[in-house]
């Protein structure tokens, strides 16, 4: 569904095998390899780019320190690249002297 309606809303999307990072055809070595064969693009690089969990650990973790009054025992999301987990879970256990935890819903098959 996600894929029909991506191609629906005009998207190139080109499916390929789920399989570990290690092997050349994870879908991140081929997007990056991909990236370098089209002109005037950009790989992004998110689940290597420190940027990412840095970004929430500026903007992110604070704001929720602060709607919260920092009255906050814990905090939980899903991830894709871990880089919200990662940052707002620093500034949060930082902020709290180690006191908020950090937990990761991670369903199966996800």
């Amino acid at each position: 569904e996600k894929i029909d309606l991506l191609r629906m809303l005009g998207a190139d999307v080109r499916p390929v095998p789920a399989v570990a990072y290690e092997n050349p055809k994870n879908y991140n070595h081929q997007a990056r390899d991909y990236a370098q064969t089209v002109p005037n693009s950009v790989w992004t690089d998110q689940f290597d780019n420190t940027a990412n969990a840095y970004a929430h650990y500026i903007s992110t973790g604070p704001e929720i320190w602060q709607q919260t009054n920092g009255k906050l025992d814990g905090f939980i999301c899903s991830t894709g690249t871990g880089g919200t987990l990662a940052g707002i879970g620093r500034y949060l256990r930082e902020v709290s002297d180690g006191k908020v935890q950090t937990w990761l819903a991670d369903p199966p098959g996800s």
